[in-house]
């Protein structure tokens, strides 16, 4: 189930239909695996910051980039467009 809302948010964001979502419940593997089943480059900075291990990304879309940032202390997620 998260792994569909997972995929909806960043279609909605790559079409534009928002400008930002904050996911719950979510860790930068559920990503990696959403991206690995649609084709799309997902780009994780290994260097992560803090006790809350603070986390950010970068998914690739056909030509649209989205920002995650997320922290895996309270599982939570920030998807914007890159621009």
């Amino acid at each position: 189930m998260i792994n569909h809302i997972v995929a909806d948010s960043i279609k909605s964001i790559a079409k534009g239909f928002k400008e930002e979502i904050i996911l719950s419940n979510v860790s930068p593997g559920v990503f990696e695996q959403v991206c690995e089943e649609n084709g799309w480059e997902f780009n994780i900075d290994s260097d992560y910051n803090g006790w809350e291990v603070d986390w950010c990304a970068y998914i690739t879309v056909d030509s649209y980039t989205i920002n995650v940032c997320g922290c895996m202390y309270y599982g939570t997620a920030n998807l914007t467009l890159n621009g």
